[in-house]
């Protein structure tokens, strides 16, 4: 009765767009999540005359992630500028700039899914942690 669904990633700055397909299962759940910190000078990048190397360098990197078939799903965030920031200040510390959720066995084969990518070698970082499960069906 499902369909296949894609979430695309509207990459609108670049005025392309990057499909981001869950995995095939429809029951697959996220083991880990990595969030994507990129500095400013990458946030930048998406703009300027040098987007399309930023955009090619995440969607192969994305595409091999899909590839892998541990891709649950996941969404690049637009520049901080169009967001909001509460709390203590970031200063010039890298940002999120996106996220994408796996299924994996443990914390190296996500590690290894993670060394690629393009954030690290934009000066930027990714942070990887266990989903935390939830109590389905749990009336506390």
């Amino acid at each position: 009765m499902f369909t296949k669904t894609v979430l695309v990633l509207s990459l609108v700055a670049a005025g392309l767009t990057l499909p981001i397909a869950p995995a095939e299962r429809q029951d697959a759940k996220a083991t880990h999540a990595l969030f994507f910190f990129e500095p400013s000078a990458a946030f930048e990048l998406r703009t300027n005359a040098k987007s399309a190397d930023y955009w090619q360098r995440w969607t192969a990197y994305i595409g091999k992630l899909q590839a892998s078939g541990k891709m649950v799903g996941g969404s690049g965030v637009q520049a901080p500028s169009t967001g909001k920031w509460l709390g203590k200040a970031a200063g010039n510390a890298p940002r999120v700039g996106g996220f994408v959720l796996v299924n994996v066995e443990n914390l190296a084969a996500a590690e290894a899914l993670a060394k690629d990518c393009p954030a690290i070698a934009d000066g930027g970082a990714v942070e990887i942690r266990p989903i935390l499960p939830m109590n389905e069906g749990s009336t506390k």
